[in-house]
């Protein structure tokens, strides 16, 4: 099923025209929506480049975190090559300590013990220098370093930080305006099913005041009749009631197929469940009938609700109600899906009950014959059913529709499976 089409925001719009502040209202809203949706993609946008400059920031802290180890990882290992050195240099200088000692000093020539002993003070000297000046040129060398990368991680983690801000504030923003935007929506969901609402009101006084005319022709018909045959009984009311209704709906509703054989052709004492329901677009036919729109939906007749919801159908609702008149006596008929339920287990209805107010959800709704009350469609219990095909049932149902002036649904393929026998045919 899908949701609300623009086309049927804007016919249901197009209805409030007698309502000038409705009507200003709904603009309004749909003008808030576009505002809101362009404020969220543009800040949206924003926490994207956030998003990729702190992770740039934080690739580079990583980076300078890695030079400073590797840094001290040298420095580490110099300072274990100087005192290394220094250990040779003590074995130098001992040794030439050791030498020198044992020279026969104030014997007036030098020895070659002492010769040996300057050999060695010479090299010992020689190699601490070189030791020494290699130790001071690197620790000077990887302090400079890491003095560098000390002051670039500082300032790449000031950057990082600022940026995490920077996107937490975008976040929320984006989430205010989401805020925003789902109740400019809801709103504005809310007036046009009002708008329905009060249209359906509008059709059933004007139904009423027909067939109070009607019958009021009839008994003047009556009164003044010379002859003694009694005069003919006037139609049911309903059958008359529903002509008006119908000719204001082909200006309203999209690709409903009126005809004057259809609204007269349908002496069951049922209704249009459909009739007050704004921007009314029909769909497939496949357990049932599919559609989309706003308002409020009916029962087609007398009948006893018997149930309201299931968490087996999306949305969560599934209204049931067993028909207690009519050709359908007995038969369940069941409203599906994106359904607010205004009625309740146990409560009587009959075809001016609204047993509920449709939605402009992401599911649209599903409507035709219930196995009962516990989710099951009479398609699905008889093995008609296998995903998206039409079957006979929801064929049916279709035709009982278009029979009440509802538009009938679009069939995906030749009705699958058959009628029980004695079923109602429409």
């Amino acid at each position: 099923m899908a949701g609300l089409s623009s086309s049927a925001l804007t016919g249901a719009a197009l209805n409030m025209a007698a309502h000038p502040a409705v009507a200003a209202s709904v603009s309004g809203d749909r003008s808030s929506i576009g505002r809101l949706e362009a404020a969220i993609a543009h800040e949206g946008t924003i926490v994207q480049s956030l998003v990729s400059r702190a992770n740039a920031a934080q690739v580079r802290e990583n980076a300078i975190q890695a030079h400073l180890a590797q840094a001290s990882r040298e420095l580490v290992s110099e300072r274990a090559t100087m005192a290394h050195l220094t250990t040779e240099v003590r074995q130098v200088a001992i040794s030439a300590y050791v030498a020198g000692g044992s020279t026969g000093v104030g014997l007036g020539a030098p020895s070659t013990n002492a010769d040996l002993a300057s050999v060695y003070a010479n090299v010992a000297t020689s190699r601490f220098d070189q030791v020494l000046t290699s130790y001071s040129l690197a620790r000077h060398r990887i302090g400079v370093a890491r003095s560098v990368l000390r002051i670039e991680g500082q300032r790449e983690r000031t950057t990082l930080r600022q940026l995490r801000s920077a996107e937490q504030t975008a976040n929320q923003a984006v989430a205010r305006d989401e805020q925003l935007l789902s109740g400019v929506r809801g709103n504005l969901q809310g007036l046009l099913a009002a708008a329905a609402a009060r249209e359906a009101a509008a059709r059933r006084a004007q139904e009423q005041a027909l067939a109070r005319a009607e019958a009021a022709a009839a008994a003047a018909a009556a009164a003044t009749s010379t002859t003694t045959t009694a005069p003919p009984a006037p139609h049911p009311a309903r059958a008359h009631v529903r002509i008006a209704p119908r000719r204001a709906v082909t200006h309203r509703v999209v690709n409903r197929p009126l005809t004057t054989a259809s609204q007269v052709a349908a002496p069951t004492g049922y209704l249009n469940p459909l009739r007050g329901i704004a921007g009314l677009s029909p769909e497939r036919i496949d357990q049932g009938v599919d559609y989309s729109g706003y308002g409020p939906i009916f029962a087609i007749g007398d009948g006893v609700v018997l149930s309201t919801v299931n968490g087996g159908w999306p949305g969560g609702t599934y209204i049931t109600y067993r028909l207690t008149d009519g050709p359908a006596a007995g038969l369940v008929v069941y409203a599906a899906e994106d359904i607010n339920p205004t009625v309740s287990v146990g409560e009587s209805v009959n075809a001016d009950t609204v047993i509920g107010t449709v939605y402009g959800g992401p599911d649209g709704i599903e409507t035709g014959w219930a196995n009962g009350s516990l989710g099951d469609t009479m398609a699905a219990a008889a093995g008609q059913f296998y995903g998206d095909n039409t079957t006979a049932f929801g064929a049916n149902f279709s035709a009982l529709l278009t029979s009440l002036g509802a538009p009938g649904g679009l069939e995906q393929n030749a009705p699958s499976g058959a009628l029980p026998l004695g079923w109602p045919n429409w």
